[in-house]
């Protein structure tokens, strides 16, 4: 019986390396669940191949919070799937600070991304530019990933 169950802990445990039990990888569908909510506004200003500017609107009664963290994928078969990470050059940090940026109900401002250093330029296609955002009455475990969608 033991040896059963120490065999069976074994397989278990090899299936998840090999599968590598993580959040999908770059080609694959898109696992992200979008918000869609007439209480944030999260529009293209300007596009280029290396960066966004998004204009972002709060009409929640509450102030509206995010960090640093994006995403970006690619809309390819009618999917959204996520895209490929470039390889990190030497001395460039890819990690994530964990500043907090809020906006107060009612506001409005423009943000800016900058992805060359994650995904370099951009070829042309249909994308969209993920951020989770969440109120300032609700825990950072209930974020929103909205999304704004532009075309290079």
């Amino acid at each position: 019986m033991k040896i059963n169950l120490l065999f069976s802990s074994i397989l278990i445990f090899v299936i998840l390396l090999i599968s590598g039990c993580g959040g999908t990888k770059a080609g694959e569908k898109s696992l992200l669940n979008i918000s869609k909510t007439d209480l944030i506004s999260f529009t293209e200003k300007s596009v280029s191949p290396s960066h966004i500017e998004i204009n972002l609107s709060n009409y929640h009664t509450e102030k509206l919070i995010w960090g640093s963290w994006f995403t970006i994928e690619k809309k390819t078969g009618g999917e959204w799937h996520e895209i490929e990470l470039i390889p990190p050059e030497p001395g460039i940090d890819r990690t994530w600070t964990a500043e907090e940026v809020s906006l107060e109900s009612g506001g409005k401002r423009t943000i800016e991304a900058y992805w060359t250093h994650l995904y370099g330029e951009l070829s042309k296609g249909e994308y969209r530019f993920i951020k989770p955002f969440w109120f300032n009455n609700t825990d950072e475990d209930d974020e929103m990933y909205i999304s704004c969608e532009f075309i290079i």
